[in-house]
């Protein structure tokens, strides 16, 4: 109750609808306690009155509440009457006539007193209380400024950008006639549609005098035109026209394109250190296509501050699940209403390991883990039976490092697909984007709930990834996980650029 005034007396400053919402259940609350006091009031006179008539019963000294009769008041009495002195006195004889203490009156003295927090806490005024937030806000800047500095310095991480897919934008932002800015791995991108429709990314910058081709850079046929200048650039980068020139654009004067890709939704744009093309496809998203699985919803999530490694390296410690997710969709530390102990396999590709869901080998580019829960209890103390765990087959699989899905499948209603999209904004701050895509028959109020604990698995995970340092090489014991293989995997996303492609952003 003290929590909810304080909150109800704010300056509606925030959210203007919330606060009004509180203060109507608070004064309807107060409104009911009223009503209660004026009824036992009411109730109590109507009683005194047919006592005083001479008819008496149980029920009506009860609704009067008769002290002397219910309330061992002798006793009492007796006690506190040596104890008070003169006030003893006062109080012994006003309680030794019939008086009848009104549960309607005790009701309505504790109105006031409820509504004013008698012995409670005081509400922070508005300003204390943003004053507090912004200085928490700024002492935790600081410390994640130290700790990245921490990290960067230790020279124990990989290189912060892999070669690989990175996703840059969604699909549906890229516009007809126009382009936008994008960027991944501190690097700026310029995305358009051709008159076809298919998207093609370059080079941000114009190679005349650096313009921005993202911030006002409009589409004619199938070629992306400058602001500034009006140089035309096609989807190779080729510069195409330059209006004012009386000579033909010549390789100068191109600019720089990149290999794309469009899958799940998303636009993904090949990087690599020595510029080479492709050695791997984004294949683990085909099936998507293959099983008709169609868009549900996504799920929103905040940047996180690690290194893009971190994800991919949960599919090499099985042992993790049974203290991190040991209990279902709980936040990092807390209970929920499910315990599960999980029963984990690893497997890669660089292992020649089969495909657990496709068949055949894995892919050199795949790292995943096969999940099962061997037991599960509600609330932790009652057993469920062991039917619950095995009518579902579940598991995460990366494709390089930024990829990462969640998969389950059913034999009764289909299969659901939870996928993060990871792009570095920089080397410890990752930018995130989950979407859910389901079967054509499963539940899609199911995936939706599926996303979400997929999103809070990942948050539990949160605390560890965004505070900690690589160790190099891993201290492993004898029960770790496959951790020297995982780091043979990790190799083949980085060539002998990709150091200094890396510290490009760490000379900070």
């Amino acid at each position: 109750v003290i929590r909810l005034r304080a909150f109800c007396t704010r300056r509606p400053s925030v959210n203007a609808h919330a606060i009004w919402s509180a203060r109507l259940a608070w004064l309807t609350m107060l409104s009911m306690l009223l009503a209660v006091s004026a009824f036992f009031i009411f109730a109590a006179c109507f009683a005194q009155a047919r006592i005083d008539s001479g008819l008496t019963s149980d029920w009506l000294d009860l609704l009067s509440f008769n002290a002397a009769k219910y309330v061992p008041v002798e006793s009492f009495l007796s006690t506190v009457k040596p104890l008070l002195g003169t006030a003893g006195e006062m109080l012994c004889e006003l309680l030794s006539t019939e008086l009848r203490i009104n549960v309607g009156i005790l009701a309505l003295i504790s109105a006031p007193l409820v509504y004013f927090g008698l012995g409670g806490k005081r509400p922070v005024p508005e300003e204390q209380a943003k004053a507090k937030a912004k200085e928490k806000a700024r002492l935790e800047q600081r410390r994640r400024q130290r700790l990245t500095k921490m990290r960067a310095g230790s020279k124990l991480f990989p290189p912060p950008y892999p070669n690989g897919w990175y996703p840059i934008c969604r699909e549906e932002e890229v516009p007809k006639g126009e382009a936008i800015p994008a960027s991944s791995c501190g690097q700026e991108f310029a995305v358009f549609r051709n008159e076809k429709g298919k998207i093609a990314v370059l080079h941000a910058f114009c190679p005349h005098l650096g313009t921005h081709l993202g911030h006002g850079g409009k589409v004619v046929k199938d070629a992306v035109v400058c602001p500034y200048h009006s140089w035309s650039f096609d989807a190779q980068g080729k510069c195409v026209d330059i209006p004012y020139c009386p000579k033909a654009p010549t390789e100068r004067t191109n600019t720089k394109s990149y290999d794309v890709r469009v899958k799940a939704g998303m636009v993904f744009v090949w990087l690599h250190a020595d510029g080479e093309p492709p050695f791997y496809e984004l294949t683990v998203l085909d099936e998507l296509e293959e099983k008709g699985m169609t868009f549900v919803n996504e799920v929103p999530v905040d940047d996180w501050h690690m290194h893009i490694m971190e994800p991919a390296q949960n599919a090499a410690d099985p042992y993790h699940f049974n203290t991190t997710h040991q209990w279902l969709g709980a936040n990092p530390g807390d209970k929920a209403s499910l315990w599960l102990k999980h029963k984990c396999k690893s497997y890669m590709g660089t292992l020649g390991d089969d495909w657990p869901l496709e068949g055949g080998k894995v892919p050199a580019s795949v790292v995943g883990i096969n999940e099962a829960v061997s037991e599960a209890w509600l609330f932790g103390i009652i057993p469920l039976p062991s039917m619950f765990n095995s009518h579902y087959r579940a598991g995460a699989l990366f494709q390089g490092v930024s990829v990462s899905i969640l998969h389950i499948d059913t034999p009764m209603v289909g299969s659901v697909r939870v996928i993060f999209f990871i792009s570095p904004e920089s080397p410890f701050v990752q930018k995130m984007t989950v979407r859910v895509y389901a079967t054509r028959w499963f539940p899609r109020w199911f995936a939706r709930w599926f996303g979400r604990m997929g999103v809070m698995t990942a948050n539990q995970d949160r605390p560890v990834w965004e505070n900690k340092l690589a160790v190099a090489p891993r201290n492993v014991v004898a029960g770790d996980g496959p951790f020297a293989a995982y780091g043979q995997w990790l190799k083949q996303f980085y060539s002998p650029s990709s150091k200094a492609f890396g510290e490009l952003s760490l000379e900070w």
